[in-house]
């Protein structure tokens, strides 16, 4: 059984800052600091941007305000503009990037998923856009309304490790470029063994026989590709599911093997679940209250509603087809993350929605994406207990105990932004401060979820790995 610490870690968020002196390395190497500067340090500046976001400023003045604050000096908003640039853009992306390659200590596969699992990562790939002003709309075009006018839109696609609960990439573009453009941009972070959930507008030929050539494994929605049986038969799936199997009873799983593209023809697994009828019923109620004229919905396609489709190349052995649609579930978790980015204190959309060139905003969304990978790397990912012999009496004890409650991203990450003061001026070493990991956890018995009948997320990631 898999259960997760009474509270996150404080204290390892300032191991995962980058140290005064790392910071100074990547400046010079980014051409933004040439010799050290007594004032405008680049420590300061990051915590000047960090401290932006959740305050929503990002004039100049207030900048320079923030700074100042941060450095215990007077700095003025010209001091700040002479440095800011494509260098400034590219030093907190090298920050970003040196936290990301931050690896949990003493978690590995063995303590996160059950033996004989092929899995070591799974990865969670999905995208979040965000309006921003229209002075924009060159650098980040949008969609355009019935007259013809552009809007400025920027899309972030982002990959989260869902195991080691860290992100692992990020990028920005207009919304004009597509998740289908996007999906194949997760295989240079492949390895053996990864898993990949990813949602229907990633789906492509290409990118599956991509992650399947590389060893990696995924689970995907069933989209209008042609499907075979191993022995080159064409599989009707609609006549098949709506005809023969049509007195199904609710949750009927079946897992077939097939072959998917006409000239591919890539080895996988079919994984059909009936759903509940309030279920299959919602799904048709938002199938026919969609505005977008290029659904043309038949009865047919109405009827196949009923069905949960998914496309899977996990070994049967292992997975078996009625844990595959729980799988596919924790994707939402980084819809968690998204939201924690728009609404919980980072107030990201507020603060794009004002006017400001291209390379500021990229210094202010690079801040926040600085902001949500510490907050992941907070919060604990999943632990499981002891399956060895010695640690089977220790499990049975721990039946009679209470279990912890699960941390709330959402939670965690308001509380994080609201203390985000003392943890920058801990970090940057200012006198007369409270320590920053005893007030996170004073905290900690607030960041957890309520108790609820309906299961959180994190019941969900703990449940997957606790079936046999």
């Amino acid at each position: 059984m898999f259960r997760n610490p009474s509270q996150p870690a404080a204290c390892s968020l300032l191991s995962h800052l980058p140290s005064p002196a790392v910071l100074d390395e990547l400046a010079r190497s980014c051409g933004l600091m040439q010799r050290r500067s007594k004032k405008l340090s680049p420590a300061v500046i990051l915590a000047a941007f960090l401290s932006a976001v959740p305050a929503v400023e990002h004039s100049f003045f207030g900048l320079a305000s923030l700074a100042s604050r941060c450095s215990g000096q007077s700095i003025c908003k010209q001091a700040l503009h002479r440095r800011f640039g494509a260098s400034l853009q590219e030093f907190l992306g090298a920050v970003l990037a040196h936290i990301l390659c931050t690896r949990r200590a003493g978690q590995n596969r063995g303590s996160l998923l059950p033996a004989g699992s092929p899995v070591r990562r799974i990865l969670v790939q999905d995208s979040v856009h965000l309006a921003l002003h229209p002075c924009l709309r060159q650098d980040f075009p949008g969609s355009s309304n019935q007259h013809g006018n552009a809007r400025a839109v920027l899309k972030i696609q982002a990959t989260f490790d869902l195991l080691n609960h860290r992100m692992e990439d990020f990028t920005l573009s207009g919304f004009n470029r597509n998740d289908q453009a996007a999906a194949p941009d997760i295989l240079q972070h492949l390895r053996t063994g990864d898993l990949i959930l990813r949602d229907l507008g990633y789906f492509t030929l290409d990118s599956l026989a991509g992650i399947h050539q590389a060893g990696a494994f995924f689970v995907s929605r069933y989209s209008k590709a042609a499907l075979y049986h191993p022995g080159g038969q064409r599989i009707h799936l609609e006549d098949w599911l709506l005809k023969k199997l049509r007195k199904a009873a609710p949750g009927t799983c079946l897992d077939i093997p097939v072959q998917l593209g006409a000239g591919m023809r890539l080895p996988m697994r079919l994984i059909a679940v009936r759903l509940e009828k309030d279920s299959a019923n919602a799904r048709r109620r938002r199938a026919l209250s969609n505005r977008d004229a290029r659904l043309k919905h038949t009865p047919r396609s109405l009827a196949l509603l009923d069905w949960s489709l998914y496309l899977t190349n996990l070994p049967a052995q292992a997975h078996a087809g009625n844990r595959i649609a729980a799988l596919y579930a924790l994707r939402w978790r980084i819809e968690i993350l998204f939201k924690s980015l728009k609404s919980q204190g980072l107030r990201l959309p507020a603060l794009l929605k004002q006017p400001m060139n291209k390379t500021k905003l990229e210094a202010l969304v690079e801040s926040a994406m600085i902001l949500m990978t510490l907050n992941t790397l907070a919060v604990p990912a999943p632990a499981c207990r002891n399956t060895s012999k010695r640690g089977a009496a220790a499990n049975a004890r721990a039946k009679h105990v209470k279990p912890p409650r699960h941390v709330s991203l959402l939670k965690s990450a308001r509380v994080m932004n609201l203390l985000l003061t003392s943890l920058l001026d801990q970090w940057l070493e200012l006198p007369g401060m409270q320590p920053f990991d005893r007030l996170y956890a004073q905290f900690a018995p607030a960041m957890t979820y309520e108790k609820r009948r309906r299961k959180t997320s994190a019941h969900d990631l703990t449940a997957i790995f606790t079936a046999s």
